[in-house]
Order: C-alpha cells, then structure tokens, then sequence
C-alpha cells in the first residue's frame, strides 16, 4: 500500500504469543482500511514471522534485524520503513481499539493539527507478574488543545503525568514532525526510553497538539515487559540485562547527570535532558526540576535488601557530582532516607486477586477481565468497546474552549468537565 493514511508500527522481540492478538486487534479496525501495519522484529526465533504469515494479510510488511538491536534502535528501524501520512507505535502486547483509526481520520480531519494523543486503556495479561488479567478503563473523557512547550515544563516539574505528551506510543504524529526531528538531531529516538522521549520531541515540535479523553488503544503488560521487569524484579533478570547490554552496543548512552536508575521519575528526566541536548539547549525556561527527581526517585525505588538501598542512594549521591550544590541538597535532605523494608524480588512477589480495586475509581473502570472471560488483549479491546460503545460515538469538538487554562492550573487530578464529547 503506497502513502496510506497511518502506519501502525511493531516492535517485536520473542513475543510471538502476544504478537498474535495485538495484530488482530489492528486488523479488525471498524470502517476503516487505509493503514499499514509494520512489524519489526528484532531478530527473533521464526515464530514470530509465523505469526505474521498465519494472518495472511496484505496490510502487514514484516520486517527482521540480522542481530539483536537496542530497543531504541529497533523503534528506529521500524518507523524508517513507514510509509503513512501518520505514524503510530504500539507494543507487542499492546492493542488498538477498533474505533481508533476511524475516529481519529475523522478528528485529524477537522483539526487539521499534526499531533493528536490520547488517554489508554491499561490491560495486565494472565502471566503479568503485576495484577494478572486487570483492566482499566478511563472514565473522563476531557478534551484539549494542548500547548507543548508548557506540557514539557509541567511533565519536567513533575506536575503532569508523562503520558500527556504526545509519545509515538500513545499519539497519531505526521510524517512531517518525524522528518523535521530525523533533520534536527539525526534520528528520531536519542534515548533508552523511545517513548516518553519521542513525547517531548513532538511536543516541542509541534507547538500544539490535540489531547483525547476517549482511548484509542491498550497499554498491555505481560511477563515479558521490559517496564514491568523493571517495576517488579528492579536490576539483574534477564530482560534488564539484555536491555542494558544492548543500548550499551549501540551507543544509547545513559545521560550523565541523571541518576542511572530504572525508575519511571528518572526515565522522564533522562529523556527530557536528552531531548534538550537536541532541540532545546538554548532554552531557559526548559528545565528539569532536579529537586523534584530526586525526591520521587527515593519514593519510588524498589530494594530487595538493605544493601541495595543503600547502594541506590550512593548511585544518585555520585550523579550528582556536577553541580556540588544540588549534591549537598541530597546528602542533608535525602541520602539519610531509611530503608522502606519492602521485597520485590520474583520469588517473593505473591498474586492476591482480593486486594485489587473493582468498580468505577478514581475516573477510572477497573475490572478483573476474567470475570468475561477476556484472557488476551484482542478480547479486552472487543469488551471495551461492547462496554462503552466507542465506534458509534459522534465526535464534536470546539476549537474556540481554550480548555488547556484549566489543565496547566489545576493539574491532572481536578479538572472541570469544560468540554464534552
């Protein structure tokens, strides 16, 4: 297919098992054809290519790495080989709902912007080390035109969310915005973390951008995520290791002044520092709250042992060797911070179905989806849209509600319901 409307692009490693539901849900788009789907796969065993093959479909080109490559890297190569007007990445256990591309062809139309992101439904599949078979639906369904430029400072002050950005992963982005960043730094992803990095690039390129309440896809977790490993096992299995060796090969270089932890706070600020090294040195008003990173790192640092505790926090001490200032703000306010004696070790960590929330939290549906019998994300995309009845929505929007006001004021928790779908 020449010049389609979106490329749906796949990164894939040895996820054949979810592989297979995630294409399905990519294939059975409501009222919509004009779309390519790119599977790229980094170098996997010849199921992954049965897959692909089993589906016998001509909107799929799949593609395959004669060697292991970093995950940014393989991100890169997959988007190269796009041909679509707009580009959108989703994981291998992630899914697109069926309404998405039908819907979102119709708001870009009336937009006429080259970014639009939007809130996700989140799925744990069966083997997920973290609430297996759970499934959350957002609720709200705000709209906004977004100015990227203060998104980015409010993402780096740590006072939104770092999916209000509009990341490849969560986003519709033109081919223009991907050419321009390719034209301004080389490529298109310069950190370990594609997605969220991706997010301040485009959010700082395109000025503005469209923000949906209404999900588009599924952020999906399986026992293979590179982020939940991180979340659940911290440093030394397997797929963190690989991860490391990898962007270490291909010269993803950790940046220097943040914390090398894989944690989600120092993730954002990484990526934001790295992003301003190609885009945005020159600026100012730009800047990563340090302060602020430090402290969420401490809040959210998994510790099997003391020992490793102990160990994190001589980490962030030694990163902190180029500015003595914010150093001596650690060691006098933070580097005390007693062991929280928790255990996330994988022998440890125990499934307790009981202690999961049910029911409407928070804007917020959570749901056990084995209640409906929903094992895999096919069949949790086609329960969410029997559920809130996405593909006969009749989308409306106002482009004169200056709505983002309240957003950059009150935060992400309080907003007023200004705009409605």
């Amino acid at each position: 297919m020449s010049n389609p409307r979106f490329s749906i692009i796949i990164p894939t490693k040895e996820r054949h098992e979810t592989l297979f539901y995630t294409l399905r849900t990519c294939l059975n788009q409501y009222s919509f054809d004009n779309y390519e789907i790119i599977v790229s796969d980094n170098f996997s065993s010849p199921s992954t290519r049965e897959v692909v093959n089993s589906l016998n479909s001509p909107n799929i080109k799949y593609i395959r790495s004669d060697e292991p490559l970093a995950m940014s890297k393989n991100w890169e190569l997959g988007v190269s080989q796009a041909s679509g007007e707009y580009l959108i990445v989703i994981g291998d256990d992630d899914g697109l709902l069926f309404h998405a591309l039908y819907q979102l062809d119709r708001l870009l139309k009336a937009l006429n912007l080259k970014a639009i992101r939007w809130n996700r439904v989140y799925y744990r599949w069966p083997n997920s080390p973290d609430k297996p078979n759970n499934l959350r639906i957002p609720i709200e369904q705000i709209n906004h035109i977004l100015p990227g430029k203060k998104i980015i400072q409010k993402v780096g002050n740590y006072k939104l969310k770092y999916d209000f950005l509009p990341m490849l992963y969560n986003s519709a982005i033109h081919r223009d915005l991907v050419q321009l960043l390719i034209e301004k730094s080389g490529r298109i992803f310069s950190s370990q973390t594609p997605d969220i990095y991706s997010g301040f690039a485009f959010a700082y390129l395109s000025d503005k951008y469209a923000s949906l309440g209404i999900p588009m896809s599924i952020n999906g977790g399986s026992a293979k995520s590179n982020g939940l490993s991180f979340k659940i096992f911290g440093e030394g299995n397997a797929i963190t290791e690989d991860f490391k060796m990898l962007n270490e090969k291909f010269g993803y270089k950790w940046h220097p002044e943040i914390p090398n932890l894989k944690l989600i706070p120092a993730a954002i600020a990484e990526s934001f520092q790295q992003c301003k090294e190609f885009l945005f040195k020159s600026s100012s008003s730009l800047n990563v709250n340090k302060q602020m990173l430090l402290k969420n790192c401490i809040t959210s640092m998994p510790a099997s042992t003391e020992e490793e505790w102990v160990n994190n926090l001589n980490t962030i001490k030694k990163s902190l060797d180029y500015d003595l200032k914010l150093q001596k703000w650690f060691e006098f306010n933070l580097f005390n911070s007693p062991y929280p004696n928790f255990n996330k070790n994988q022998e440890n960590f125990s499934v307790n179905h009981s202690e999961y929330p049910q029911g409407f939290i928070d804007g917020w549906l959570h749901l056990d989806a084995s209640h409906f019998g929903v094992y895999n994300v096919f069949e949790a995309a086609k329960l969410c849209e029997n559920l809130m009845g996405y593909q006969m929505m009749n989308y409306q929007w106002d482009n004169k509600t200056k709505v983002y006001k309240s957003l950059l004021k009150m935060g992400a928790r309080n907003i007023k319901r200004e705009l409605f779908i």
